[in-house]
């Protein structure tokens, strides 16, 4: 997301614009596209549609940044999801018209939603995976590492968006893995501004 400060302790970030973001930077592409409110039938927000060399540009940032991310300590993961979450809290009732937005949802379900998604960032960030000895004998050790793997892409479907972005987000950096988002292009606008 892009902040701009104003006098407030509060940093105000545009909900209305939205770009993508390859190695904490936002990008733009040559070309948009838009969703249709499932409420209205018109179209929403111009939203970035990437081209191959977006993607190598977002596959080769991931790549670069998870060498020195899979080092870094369980707490630190769980103090990012965290922070991701707390985010999502401090903007909760952005998020609730967001996913109002593209979803069509009623604001009750959408506070719903949004509840879920900084939920499961929190959540996960409670996982430590331990590694488990499966065999101890004279013969053979046998013991279970989770390890950072590398480079994972989560795509995200249309019904779920700032939820599913959320559990794939967790799931990977908690692991000790770099991830790259691709929302929906129907309900792009939660994960967007998520990452």
């Amino acid at each position: 997301m892009a902040a701009v400060t104003n006098d407030s302790s509060k940093k105000e970030f545009n909900f209305t614009t939205f770009h993508n973001v390859i190695n904490g930077e936002l990008k733009t592409t040559e070309t948009t596209r838009h969703a249709i409110s499932p409420h209205t039938k018109k179209p929403l927000a111009e939203v970035p549609l990437s081209k191959s060399k977006d993607v190598d540009d977002a596959v080769a940032a991931a790549r670069a940044a998870f060498p020195k991310w899979k080092k870094t300590s369980f707490e630190e993961r769980a103090r990012a999801l965290n922070g991701l979450a707390a985010t999502i809290y401090e903007y909760q009732q952005e998020f609730v018209k967001l996913n109002g937005y593209e979803l069509g949802a009623p604001v009750s379900i959408a506070e719903i939603l949004v509840h879920m998604g900084a939920g499961w960032l929190s959540e996960t960030a409670k996982l430590h995976p331990k590694d488990e000895v499966v065999e101890d004998t004279p013969e053979r050790e046998v013991i279970v590492r989770y390890v950072p793997l590398g480079v994972a892409v989560g795509i995200v479907p249309w019904n779920l968006p700032l939820h599913c972005t959320s559990a794939k987000i967790a799931a990977a950096v908690i692991a000790g893995n770099c991830i790259i988002i691709k929302p929906s292009p129907f309900t792009p606008y939660s994960g967007l501004k998520l990452v």
